[in-house]
């Protein structure tokens, strides 16, 4: 039988009952609340420490969906932290994708060359026809922007001349999205190269000549260490600067911590960023300091006018030479994060990531640099190598430019080189340092890697101990 308030007899509760069960649940979700709030601003506490000291584990946060997310909020590594994919079916293409492709389409093969020649000599040309008759060939050159040269070739000195077939390497979509944010530079496509730059033709050519010099080495060196060797070729962008100031103005927005160097590649965009050192503020600072000491000195013969030019020309020579070192050593860092010899998590500490492209950087790659040897000789006689363990322990979200003086920085370069150079002049140590290399960029290690010294864990690898590696590495150098 029910009462009339609709309550069962014994088992109704009061107000002031409901009231305190009511203000208890209040309670438990807000100290619920707080402690959700308490575990994100210690996780996301956590995630800012880790970014400050360039922790593996901030990197694989970031490929985390949550991560993607914090990194769009925060600008880690930019908007590029939205990948752009290798390529996309054409009937997804927006209308001014397909424009930008189609035009990217015509350039290409307006700039490729139509015939091949081939003089009695043995002189290949390829080029354009532009007047044929029975008695001679004009023939002609072009050098993309920077002109073009036309040559008269009597009929009787060609020994070959056949047409070109009309084939220009594919565009993907990185190629496509990379246009679209520089529409005034000009693309060249370069297998596995894409470039894009407002520099000369001549200019272009050497560094694509360069890099593909390096790709060549690359593969003979370490193509065992290839991670990706069954996925699609990558599209390696290169980004080629004329200007200084156009290229710190992107440094400073892409780069984490913008550096005084000459290029960068940044793992984020995949890209390669350089510029011409012929037109660094340094070298137009010199030639002017050059031009004013000849006024103050009074000295306008012609021979001091042929030493002012001597000394012009080996500046010139120095900043082209810079821009083409800068121009190997970035672009090792390059193929060796595109094939996927380091992590995505960048777990490698300063010394592997450095020593192996200062390895790379030499021509032909694993040269004995002179300078370097000599740089590591004067420290050892003086007792001031950097111990291996520090060395190979030494991680900085700046890399070993956070060291301070160039003499320090200089020397821990050299001493990755010439680490590097050691673990690669032997085919044991060789094949121990590619399973090391292996192991570390593994992320089912990284809890033991965290907690390791690098050397123990080289050691390891040598089958030796860090004590008897140290010794073997500080006797190579005196070898060197």
């Amino acid at each position: 039988m029910f009462s009339g308030s609709g309550c069962i007899p014994g088992q109704c509760s009061s107000p002031r009952e409901t009231q305190v069960a009511m203000n208890k649940r209040k309670h438990k979700g807000s100290l619920l609340r707080l402690l959700i709030l308490v575990l994100l601003l210690a996780g996301a506490l956590q995630v800012y420490r880790w970014s400050r000291t360039n922790d593996p584990r901030f990197y694989l946060f970031l490929q985390s969906r949550p991560g993607r997310v914090l990194a769009r909020i925060f600008h880690w590594g930019s908007a590029a932290a939205q990948a752009i994919p290798e390529d996309k079916p054409a009937e997804e293409l927006t209308e001014t994708e397909r424009a930008v492709m189609k035009k990217m389409r015509e350039k290409l093969l307006a700039r490729q060359a139509r015939y091949r020649l081939v003089t009695a000599e043995g002189r290949e040309l390829t080029g354009w026809i532009v007047e044929s008759n029975s008695q001679y060939v004009v023939f002609e050159e072009k050098y993309g922007a920077s002109g073009a040269l036309q040559i008269r070739i009597p009929a009787a000195k060609i020994s070959i001349l056949e047409r070109l077939p009309a084939r220009i390497p594919p565009i993907t979509y990185r190629d496509i999205r990379f246009q679209m944010e520089f529409p005034s530079m000009q693309f060249y496509k370069k297998p596995p190269y894409s470039i894009l730059t407002d520099e000369s033709y001549f200019h272009v050519e050497r560094s694509v000549r360069t890099l593909q010099e390096l790709h060549t080495e690359f593969m003979r060196y370490f193509r065992p260490l290839l991670s990706r060797r069954n996925s699609p070729l990558p599209s390696l962008q290169v980004l080629f600067f004329s200007d200084e100031e156009q290229f710190h103005r992107y440094q400073k927005r892409y780069c984490r911590i913008p550096e005084p160097t000459a290029g960068f590649y940044s793992p984020t965009l995949r890209r390669l960023v350089i510029y011409n050192e012929k037109r660094s503020g340094w070298l137009r600072d010199l030639e002017e300091d050059l031009r004013k000491s000849a006024e103050e000195s009074g000295l306008s013969t012609p021979q001091a006018a042929l030493r002012k030019r001597k000394i012009e020309r080996a500046l010139l020579h120095e900043a082209e030479e810079k821009t083409f070192v800068t121009l190997r050593h970035e672009g090792a860092h390059q193929l060796f994060f595109a094939y996927g010899v380091h992590s995505d998590f960048r777990v490698e500490n300063d010394w592997l990531i450095e020593g192996l492209a200062v390895f790379m950087e030499t021509r032909p790659a694993g040269r004995k640099d002179p300078r370097r040897v000599s740089t590591l000789r004067k420290a050892a006689e003086k007792n001031r190598l950097i111990p291996l363990k520090r060395l190979m322990d030494y991680r900085h979200v700046r890399g070993f430019l956070a060291l301070g003086s160039s003499a320090k920085v200089e020397l821990a370069y050299c001493q990755a080189w010439a680490l590097v150079h050691y673990l690669m002049s032997d085919p044991g140590r060789r094949n121990a340092f590619f399973e090391y290399i292996r192991y570390v960029r593994d992320p089912r290690h990284l809890r033991e890697i965290l907690h390791s010294s690098r050397l123990d864990l080289l050691a390891r690898f040598l089958r030796s101990t860090p004590e008897k590696t140290a010794r073997e590495y500080r006797s190579y150098i005196s070898r060197l």
